[in-house]
């Protein structure tokens, strides 16, 4: 991870680190407007933990965007079309976000990516 930091920083400047969010979220309470996790939350061990902590970081009205693998895209008969543990750890389904969010006292919104991959048909293969 560090490694991707380091190559983070040398391109983009220094707004890249490689920390644990628990204790990040503890230091730097309320001190974001958006937090933006792109195809994180599949990885993480303890997703509710993780959210609480993501939540700790925002000021209040503040706002998260994730991006996940949407297990509710794919047919109910399609048990696990991801990357198998230990890469991802789990396949969020729109009802399992939704939880998330209740659970974490959080409003929640989806954006359907469907007609993209209708017109992307090799980024998906619905067959598999």
């Amino acid at each position: 991870m560090d490694t991707a930091v380091q190559q983070a920083k040398k391109i983009f400047g220094d707004y890249n680190l490689c920390a644990d969010l628990f204790e990040f979220a503890k230091i730097h309470a309320e001190s974001f407007d958006v937090v933006i996790l792109t195809e994180v939350i599949e990885h993480v061990d303890r997703p509710l933990d993780f959210i609480e902590s993501i939540k700790q970081l925002l000021i209040p009205g503040g706002h998260t965007i994730i991006t996940t693998p949407n297990k509710s895209f794919f047919p109910s008969d399609v048990v696990w079309a991801t990357e198998l543990p230990p890469v991802h750890c789990r396949w969020f389904s729109e009802e399992s976000m939704k939880f998330a969010a209740k659970e974490k006292n959080l409003e929640i919104d989806f954006i359907n990516f469907r007609r993209f991959y209708q017109k992307n048909p090799l980024t998906v293969d619905l067959k598999k």
